[in-house]
């Protein structure tokens, strides 16, 4: 047999492509309660301009504009994970970015208990298929046909 021969890749079937469509959704769920958790500090964020503005009687300044940044950190981190957490979402969908996606699903696994660690885990074992692998490495590089003749 011939060592150079040209082996197939495996074909995504459909239960992979199915796969890929609930993880998608998945991470756009995830990604809306993250944003949604992120609007908890805003909370703290107004506690801290109450204190700056003088509104939380004699609360020192220092104190208002540690709420303000901390609660503005906080705010910004998770706005920031639940957008990336779309965009890998997206992704999945539109079967590009694997290392993105897995990199995703990694974060939502370790950090964003409960709901982000059953998605990432679910994520990581769809995303090692090897028709799954072959789907994104098509997608990312696709092959250039050629133009018909006439």
């Amino acid at each position: 047999m011939n060592e150079h021969a040209h082996v197939p890749a495996p074909a995504l079937t459909s239960e992979d492509a199915k796969h890929l469509t609930w993880l998608s959704w998945g991470h756009y769920a995830v990604a809306a309660l993250t944003a949604l958790i992120g609007c908890f500090p805003l909370i703290h964020f107004f506690v801290g301009v109450g204190m700056l503005s003088g509104q939380m009687g004699d609360a020192p300044a220092g104190m208002g504009v540690f709420f303000i940044t901390i609660a503005t950190a906080l705010i910004g981190f998770f706005w920031s994970v639940a957008g990336v957490t779309a965009y890998a979402g997206k992704c999945l969908a539109e079967r590009r970015k694997r290392t993105l996606c897995f990199v995703v699903a990694i974060i939502q696994a370790v950090f964003f208990q409960p709901f982000g660690a059953v998605l990432g885990i679910l994520s990581i074992l769809v995303l090692q298929r090897p028709g799954v692998k072959a789907a994104f490495e098509q997608a990312e590089h696709p092959v250039a046909t050629r133009p018909l003749a006439f």
